[in-house]
């Protein structure tokens, strides 16, 4: 209160002088909706900010500055998977009845999604993350069209014999940006959540959903115990070219993954560290997944997508067990850290093209 107890009246309009304030406003408020790693997530679902989002957004939009999406899975799959996540980590989420559902997953997503089909698609997915693996209902709708099935054989002595397949969805372009995702899931193993890869072309992305399928392939329990086999083969053959996995760390659902407590080395020459470390964060968003993952040290959420430099693939928090818990990594990925490092010092550097390029050159 204001000194001399008068309390003053709360303007009823925010004076903006021009469109570039609106553009601001606009983006500030984005950027607190859709932060993948925000400060104050209960801004993320708050019908304060749905609201005024989306008032902005209209405002943009008779202007003709906004460029809405035609559908939020396609036109803005970051910022959908950004709103799966949190709505995966309410834990009143089983509570609530379909309309209050409804209500929670319009002010998530605001302002990319409002027709009623997107919002239900929505609330399908969160349902079927928050089920026992065993009730999820089947997820081919979830990829979309399939362009390609991969099928492996599980073999598990005294078993009879069960299939793994490997779907990768259709490539799609995100309107307004020069950039594709793939989706791609890898059912009857596992790990069986959908994902999705992105790259600047349609190629790239399907590349590198097929990369990262079979990473997952790979790094499963199923594959390391020799359980997976090409139909018709008497051998485990599972020689597919894929990225090598490091930095999944031993929890009390997935117990065979190394335990980072025996990595730990306070010694560690502190620039080497730091280069590996600027390795780690500067590596590429290949794909994201509903939940955080927590730190096995500490519990802080940390992180829900996984980075890749084109070699090995690593969860996007692994730089923090580096930072804040001594944890060294093997000296087999520290030498290609370093090795890449070597290379991009010795590149010629070519400024040919800078020199002659125009303002709309393609």
């Amino acid at each position: 209160m204001p000194k001399g107890g008068v309390t003053r009246a709360m303007p009823k309009t925010l004076p903006i002088s021009d469109k570039y304030e609106l553009l601001a406003l606009y983006r500030a408020l984005w950027e607190a909706k859709f932060n993948p790693h925000p400060t104050q997530r209960e801004l993320q679902g708050s019908p304060f900010v749905a609201n005024l989002i989306n008032q902005v957004a209209a405002m943009l939009d008779a202007e003709g500055l906004a460029i809405p999406g035609e559908t939020p899975a396609a036109a803005h799959p970051r910022e959908w998977e950004i709103a799966l996540t949190r709505a995966c980590e309410t834990t009143q989420w089983a509570e609530w009845d379909h309309d209050t559902k409804v209500s929670y997953a319009r002010d998530l997503l605001a302002p990319v999604a409002s027709a009623a089909d997107h919002v239900e698609r929505f609330i399908g997915l969160v349902d079927a993350q928050q089920k026992r693996p065993d009730e999820a209902p089947p997820s081919d709708d979830l990829l979309g069209d399939l362009l390609v099935v991969r099928e492996y054989d599980l073999k598990v002595p005294g078993e009879p014999d069960d299939g793994v397949q490997v779907r990768i969805g259709v490539p799609h372009s995100v309107p307004s940006r020069v950039a594709y995702y793939c989706r791609f899931q890898v059912v009857g193993l596992s790990r069986n959540k959908v994902r999705a890869a992105y790259g600047v072309d349609a190629l790239q992305a399907l590349e590198l959903a097929m990369q990262m399928a079979m990473a997952v392939v790979r790094s499963s329990a199923e594959a390391r115990a020799g359980r997976l086999y090409f139909p018709g083969d008497s051998e485990p053959d599972l020689d597919t070219q894929s990225l090598r996995l490091i930095g999944y760390w031993r929890s009390d659902d997935e117990p065979e993954w190394p335990d980072p407590k025996d990595f730990v080395d306070q010694e560690w020459d502190e620039r080497e560290r730091d280069i590996v470390v600027s390795h780690l964060q500067d590596g590429r968003a290949v794909w994201a997944q509903c939940g955080l993952s927590p730190c096995r040290f500490c519990g802080k959420p940390n992180g829900s997508a996984e980075l890749s430099d084109g070699v090995y693939i690593w969860p996007e928090g692994l730089a923090h067990y580096l930072v804040e818990h001594g944890v060294r990594l093997p000296q087999e990925f520290v030498d290609h850290v370093n090795a890449q490092c070597d290379a991009l010092e010795q590149t010629r550097v070519d400024s040919t093209w800078w020199r002659r390029v125009t303002p709309r050159e393609g």
